[in-house]
């Protein structure tokens, strides 16, 4: 009886747990096994598992490697028909135009088939839940992403497997998350980089024109960057991408860490910016109310797929988008 009770106890706690594991990495919507379950299974099957050592590499071992790197993983979307996150006819070609974009790392396809439009002088948002594909359609963008199909337009050129210099260089300035300032150097330190294309001589108005729009910059024009608060690093960091007399702005979750009244502060620059120069932007955000309150339109971001897309207002507006999208 007591062997009995010994082996279902082994059974519950060893061989239950590897199953389970091994259950869940191989679903239809994960072709291989995540590393920290390989690892968890690994260290079972060695432990516990009779000639532990022989059975994961004869047995186990190919049946968790990753499949062959000319294919990619499917994640579909949760349901519904494509959407497109287009402007109406305007008559002319748009500022920037992606036309079924998908793209990924590795063996994972995180974008599928996305078709989005921004025109001159346009702000529009992209909105979605942390990996929805948000900040890998900025990266596919500004040719950022080893593994792209589909194609991105620039003012009516194709710009798809451009290097990223040649994209900077055409008028798109990108805003990543993170910042990416140069903490040891000065904030008017970090503006100049944000010229270094240039070869213009209105390098020096360009910093009088952002330390009037930002005058937070202003009071630390000698001071290192890296000494700054989150909100003032953001600040410096859309400056710097500005200095780059862009034709349009990518920003990847400008709000991100900040406080909200910083927030808030950024939003209304941004929004400044855009009515005073006239500036196309697409961002990517979290921060639904406060995205949509400056754009023109949106549209919302699910494993991949655009799953709602339209004016601004309307977006705010639809309740069903709101609850099931937006978060208010």
């Amino acid at each position: 009886m007591e062997y009995l009770i010994f082996a279902l106890g082994a059974f519950v706690l060893v061989f239950l747990p590897i199953a389970a594991v091994f259950s869940a990495a191989m679903q239809p919507d994960s072709a291989y096994m995540r590393a920290d379950q390989k690892k968890v299974v690994w260290v079972l099957v060695v432990l516990f598992v009779p000639f532990g050592w022989i059975a994961y590499w004869v047995w186990l071992r190919p049946k968790l490697s990753d499949p062959p790197p000319a294919e990619w993983t499917e994640r579909a979307p949760s349901g519904g028909a494509h959407v497109a996150a287009t402007a109406g006819q305007s008559g002319r070609a748009p500022l920037l135009e992606l036309r079924g974009l998908s793209g990924g790392y590795g063996q994972v396809r995180v974008l599928r088939d996305l078709d989005l439009t921004v025109e001159e002088g346009e702000v529009v948002v992209i909105l979605g839940a942390n990996g929805a594909g948000k900040t890998t359609t900025l990266r596919a963008i500004c040719g950022m992403l080893d593994k792209v199909d589909g194609e991105v337009f620039f003012d009516a050129s194709a710009i798809t497997h451009k290097g990223t210099q040649t994209i900077a260089r055409a008028g798109i300035s990108h805003v990543p998350q993170g910042r990416g300032t140069f903490g040891d150097l000065t904030v008017d330190d970090n503006l100049r980089l944000g010229a270094i294309n240039r070869r213009d001589g209105g390098v020096d108005a360009d910093l009088d024109r952002w330390y009037d729009t930002f005058p937070r910059l202003a009071e630390r024009r000698d001071q290192a960057a890296g000494s700054m608060s989150g909100g003032e690093q953001q600040m410096l960091a859309i400056a710097r991408a500005l200095m780059a007399r862009p034709r349009i702005l990518l920003l990847d979750e400008p709000s991100l860490g900040l406080a909200p009244l910083i927030t808030r502060e950024v939003f209304e620059r941004l929004g400044e910016i855009n009515k005073e120069e006239g500036l196309a932007m697409l961002i990517v955000e979290q921060n639904a109310s406060l995205a949509l309150a400056i754009a023109h339109r949106g549209c919302v971001l699910e494993t991949g797929s655009i799953v709602a897309a339209g004016p601004a207002d309307q977006l705010m507006a639809d309740e069903t988008v709101r609850k099931a999208y937006l978060g208010f």
